[in-house]
């Protein structure tokens, strides 16, 4: 049973209709979290690895000097990276302006889900033989990007993502969902993954949104910097980091106020203002220092002391309500 925060100060209350919103998803996410596979930086290391054999069992190394590599921004770039060093790649081969020259092009990308990208870089960039490598896949788009791509000769992944019938639309309308993804190559409920550089968007539709939902964020700001960048701050000063968000909260930052669902105990948060201004830049930063000093800016006709005595209020409030803790030797996975 979803319950709704209390509508006390940090806190706002929700309304009807973002109760209707929310409760499917904040009932769900919690099944989602458990069955999301997390890449961190060792295990991209061997995932490489792994498609680097792939790409030397099918092709000699001579062949392989004779690809140029383009790495789709942005988790691309990381993974090219790896690659390079796997395959001792030149830098010349590395993201050429034009892959004229080349016998082959190899795409590169972190994952490959509904084919959005690879389609738009397959139309702009033409090559007459073209590879797909990608860490993760989903097998069915690789038979549909062959099929009306028939120049792409190979599809490559170190690991192949399993579907999961319904299994992310039990809080929504499955046709719904793949009308709305109709312009993409391929639709079809996966098992979740996140990369410590990246996390694909989630989409959410359920029975009560005319459009699909806001794109929410699973994991805690950081073990991934495109979720750091998704609460819209500057960049994070060099600054000891004291406060993470625990694992099992689910945010969406969308127009000014920050949504944040509890899996762990199903339940709704709701900020705005000041308070979700404090609770981004602490989760953000993940130092009350840093976090002040942004928020110093943000609101530059606030007394600064003023502004000191509200984000310490609203950091105990936080803490009280576990939607962000201390941390720990243990806390931080990175």
């Amino acid at each position: 049973m979803v319950t709704v925060s209390p509508a006390t100060p940090p806190f706002t209350a929700l309304g009807h209709d973002e109760l209707l919103r929310l409760w499917p998803l904040a009932v769900h996410a919690r099944h989602l979290l458990a069955q999301l596979r997390f890449v961190d930086y060792h295990q991209a290391e061997q995932d490489a690895a792994l498609l680097a054999q792939q790409l030397l069992s099918r092709y000699t190394p001579a062949e392989l000097g004779q690809m140029a590599f383009y790495g789709l921004p942005r988790g691309g770039l990381i993974v090219l990276g790896l690659l390079a060093y796997q395959l001792d790649l030149r830098p010349q081969q590395l993201q050429p302006a034009s892959p004229d020259g080349f016998a082959a092009l190899c795409l590169v990308d972190d994952c490959a889900l509904t084919g959005n990208r690879l389609v738009e870089t397959l139309m702009n960039v033409p090559h007459d033989r073209v590879v797909i490598a990608a860490l993760y896949a989903a097998a069915g788009l690789y038979s549909a990007v062959q099929q009306q791509f028939p120049h792409v000769e190979t599809c490559l992944a170190a690991h192949f993502l399993a579907e999961k019938p319904g299994a992310d639309l039990q809080h929504g309308d499955e046709l719904r969902l793949q009308e709305f993804l109709a312009d993409r190559l391929y639709a079809a409920p996966l098992e979740l993954v996140a990369f410590a550089w990246n996390e694909p968007d989630f989409i959410a539709l359920t029975p009560f949104d005319v459009g699909p939902s806001q794109q929410w964020r699973f994991l805690p700001p950081h073990q991934c910097g495109k979720n750091r960048q998704a609460l819209d701050l500057p960049p994070r000063p060099a600054a000891e980091l004291q406060w993470i968000v625990p694992q099992g909260i689910v945010y969406g930052w969308h127009g000014g106020v920050l949504y944040l669902l509890d899996t762990r105990r199903e339940e709704v948060f709701r900020l705005d203002g000041l308070a979700a201004d404090s609770w981004r830049a602490l989760a953000g930063y993940g130092s009350t220092v840093a976090a002040l000093a942004y928020l110093r800016r943000q609101y530059a006709r606030v007394a600064p002391s003023a502004l000191q005595e509200s984000l310490e209020t609203n950091l105990a409030a936080f803490r009280r309500n576990d939607l962000l803790q201390a941390v720990s030797p243990d806390s931080v996975q990175e």
